[in-house]
């Protein structure tokens, strides 16, 4: 993983547990372990890029 996730846009600042969870090459995603929210799947960089990204940022 090349950068560190974000909390959860949705819990913080009460609850943030964010995994990057890895299946096969190209099928992973993040998800909250608070709330469950999760990212669409793909390469594990391209998912924490989404995580990560907030309204307004690129």
């Amino acid at each position: 993983m090349s950068e560190p996730l974000k909390p959860c846009p949705f819990c913080e600042p009460l609850y943030s547990d964010p995994v990057l969870v890895t299946g096969s090459p190209g099928n992973s995603f993040v998800m909250c372990r608070g709330c469950n929210c999760a990212t669409d799947d793909g390469t594990a960089e391209r998912v924490v890029g989404l995580w990560n990204q907030r309204n307004g940022q690129q």
